[in-house]
């Protein structure tokens, strides 16, 4: 049983990426990579296309009586991004407002780049 749990764990490994989900203190941070159809890529010449949604997640009472909270996600920024390069280049500025540890941002930035249509090739 072991064995054929690593075995789907290294499977799982060598299959390209097309999201991560990333969090940092109360933000989630959804990047992820959608194959363009052919038909409607033919305009740009790309192969994927990319999104970007961030998330503040912030607890609000329901319930007056019993005090009870729920967790909500309310959207703070969205983009779609017609290309890996426009994405890199445009991206940065945009997590720096929610992602203050340098040492988060990098790691943000090393999952982002293996969302790099040139490394799926």
């Amino acid at each position: 049983m072991k064995e054929q749990d690593m075995t789907n764990r290294q499977i799982k490994e060598f299959k390209p990426r097309d999201h991560f989900e990333f969090r940092d203190c109360e933000y989630v941070f959804i990047v992820a990579r959608f194959e363009n159809l052919k038909s409607i890529s033919s305009y740009n010449n790309e192969d994927y296309s990319y999104f970007i949604y961030i998330f503040k997640q912030e607890h609000k009472l329901v319930d007056k009586n019993t005090m009870e909270t729920k967790a909500f996600n309310v959207l703070c920024f969205h983009h779609v991004y017609q290309n890996f390069d426009y994405l890199t280049r445009n991206i940065l500025p945009v997590v720096k407002e929610y992602i203050l540890d340098k040492e988060l941002l990098f790691d943000f930035i090393q999952h982002l780049v293996e969302l790099d249509p040139e490394l799926v090739k």
